[in-house]
């Protein structure tokens, strides 16, 4: 746990198991939420960070950080996604066990317990997003035997303890891997297009936007982003060096490329806190903020070396505090704090000890925060 303002590690835990983990933040940013495929195994760590509603004011608490005795045992946890007060794991499970949906929340943490599981058919390696105050859930029909991608959505009522199948969407998503919603769509990427969903419309109709000229052959939407300040999302085609795009559902142009500086790739991508800019770090090193408006460049900074081809891709994650975001260098074991109002470094700080992986937790506009 690194403390911002000290800039220093506050304290290490252990983590169960032996296989590699990917870390995110509960819905309401108390928890970190370690998610570990391999050992078929789902850990939270307490920052100590939280707000309380007190009725007539809320309470604000920064206790030391501590490691939850609370664990998740599902197979092959993979894909997580939250939306105050919300968070879903997607188990892909495997040979001869289903995939399957937890839900938590940051209270339910707390208590020990989930708020609700849901059983599907069969394994895939899908998602559960949480849009419009419904769950849409992916669907792998049996006929599918060619891969473990999913190719339907399923949409689901929850009232926080049970789930309500609604209707399972006609419109097909071969090959569906990628989820984001704003307030007006939720769009999956597909192997030929995305399927968006409306959720201001009646009964959440879909539609499928075919994939434009500027996709190749083998050319996919594989990752989905979005933010409810910003009308359009954006999707991310190859790996592990992107190409960006815009997705528009209802406009005259669904799918538009965003231009990345000739020869470049984007490595690690999303939208600033604030919405008003989205990042995309280049194989270059060099760190572009696009304005979400008009999706012009508005800055460009260098805030790594080059990578090479076998370098271990920065990774990236903003700040509900301010207009910053922390980008780790993995290879050079630093962690980078920009500016984004000024497209400024405003400090760099050497890891004491390996890290890979990183996210934020703490409460907006406060003082506190890990």
């Amino acid at each position: 746990m690194f403390d911002i303002q000290q800039q220093a590690v506050i304290t290490s835990f252990n983590l169960p198991g032996n296989g590699a983990a990917r870390i995110y933040a509960s819905p309401d940013k108390r928890y970190a939420v370690v998610v570990q495929r391999d050992d078929n195994q789902v850990s939270f760590v307490d920052s100590g960070v939280y707000v309380e509603d007190h009725g007539d004011h809320m309470h604000e608490y920064a206790n030391d950080p501590a490691m939850s005795n609370f664990t998740l045992s599902g197979t092959a946890p993979t894909h997580y996604t939250q939306h105050s007060p919300y968070g879903f794991i997607f188990n892909d499970g495997g040979e001869g066990i289903t995939s399957s949906v937890d839900i938590f929340s940051d209270s339910s943490i707390g208590q020990g317990k989930l708020l609700a599981s849901l059983n599907l058919d069969n394994a895939m390696h899908g998602v559960a997003k949480w849009a419009g105050d419904k769950l849409f859930v992916t669907r792998r029909d049996a006929s599918i035997t060619d891969t473990v991608l999913p190719a339907e959505v399923e949409r689901y009522g929850f009232d926080g303890t049970t789930l309500t199948f609604e209707h399972r969407y006609e419109e097909q998503c071969p090959l569906l891997h990628g989820a984001g919603a704003n307030d007006d769509y939720l769009v999956f990427g597909c192997g030929d297009g995305v399927l968006s969903i409306d959720l201001k419309a009646a009964d959440f109709p879909g539609t499928h936007y075919p994939e434009t000229a500027d996709f190749g052959e083998n050319d996919r939407i594989g990752s989905v982003f979005a933010h409810h300040e910003a009308a359009a999302l954006v999707g991310t085609v190859g790996f592990p060096q992107r190409r960006l795009f815009t997705l528009q559902p209802g406009s005259e142009t669904a799918i538009a490329e965003i231009a990345l500086p000739d020869g470049t790739g984007d490595v690690a991508q999303g939208f600033t806190c604030e919405g008003d800019r989205f990042y995309a770090l280049t194989n270059d090193g060099q760190l572009h903020l696009f304005s979400t408006d008009d999706w012009s460049l508005a800055d460009s900074l260098q805030v790594v070396d080059p990578l090479g081809a076998e370098s271990a891709a920065p990774q990236v994650v903003c700040s509900q505090m301010e207009d910053m975001l922390f980008v780790l260098d993995v290879e050079q074991q630093s962690l980078i704090s920009v500016n984004t109002s000024t497209a400024s470094i405003a400090s760099t700080t050497a890891m004491t000890q390996p890290v890979s992986n990183l996210t934020w937790l703490g409460f907006a506009d406060h003082e506190h925060d890990h």
